[in-house]
């Protein structure tokens, strides 16, 4: 709910893009910026809401940042589904890096696997889930002996299961809390993708904080990892898919930037 200062606010359910510059090794490179703070309309609005049983895990209601409206996530494992954002697709070819954010607020852990799942999906119908139908990559918060770790997955469109790397260490998280998990990625070539990820604390207002753990950066490619229908797609959706079950109460400021300029270079990131 609460937009970074450096975000214009146009409507309080709108897409927001902007354009920043950034400076790279002496270039100017534009960073287009799109964002939802949920605090307006209806889900559909910025959304497929792509449900893949029992009806969607997704409401919105005055749960978010500072009690703004934000995404309210049903503490159950009777539903499942996954939101992609439809207004924009991207293009990692034409791309130094794209970045996804989420805010989250923090619960007791239940029985799901995982609290959240920030990703890219080879169609606006995808699914961050084992289910045929679409190609994957993402990362997501993965429930370990009653504690998050950032771990990385991805699949190919036909098939069902998910490749996993290693968890990575254990996150120190506190029920009740807000935080933000950030994940870049990087077109390292048509077969291989490089994935970063920042997990930050977040006041109740929406100012960043300190960082709480950190993922890579890692290099994914075959043969472990089935990453080439997103790294060589020219159309990817942004996606994210959370539960309720697995540490996570509510959803707040989805942010996506897509930062142009050179590609990323493959000495750069050691593989998993």
């Amino acid at each position: 709910m609460n937009i970074p200062k450096h975000i214009p606010v146009i409507s309080r359910f709108a897409s927001v893009t902007t354009l920043s510059l950034i400076l790279l090794s002496g270039s100017a490179w534009a960073a287009g910026t799109d964002a939802v703070d949920f605090n307006s309309g209806a889900l559909e609005d910025s959304f497929s809401n792509n449900v893949l049983f029992g009806g969607s895990p997704y409401s919105l209601a005055p749960v978010g940042l500072n009690k703004t409206p934000g995404v309210k996530l049903d503490e159950t494992l009777a539903r499942e589904g996954t939101l992609v954002y439809k207004k924009k697709s991207y293009d990692l070819s034409k791309l130094s890096s794209l970045e996804v954010s989420c805010v989250f607020k923090r619960r007791a852990i239940g029985a799901a696997s995982h609290a959240l799942v920030l990703g890219l999906t080879s169609t606006s119908k995808g699914h961050l889930s084992g289910v045929e139908g679409a190609a994957f990559a993402g990362l997501r918060l993965q429930v370990v002996d009653g504690s998050l770790r950032m771990q990385f997955q991805s699949k190919a469109a036909d098939v069902s299961s998910p490749n996993f790397s290693s968890p990575g260490l254990e996150l120190k998280t506190i029920e009740g809390n807000w935080y933000q998990l950030k994940v870049t990625f990087s077109r390292v070539d048509a077969t291989n993708v490089r994935v970063t990820g920042v997990l930050s604390n977040v006041t109740d207002t929406g100012a960043i904080g300190t960082v709480a753990g950190y993922f890579g950066p890692n290099n994914f490619s075959l043969p472990g990892f089935h990453v080439g229908e997103i790294a060589d797609s020219h159309e990817v959706w942004v996606a994210l898919r959370a539960n309720g079950a697995g540490g996570a109460e509510a959803l707040d400021d989805l942010q996506i930037v897509a930062n142009s300029g050179p590609a990323a270079s493959e000495t750069a990131a050691a593989k998993p």
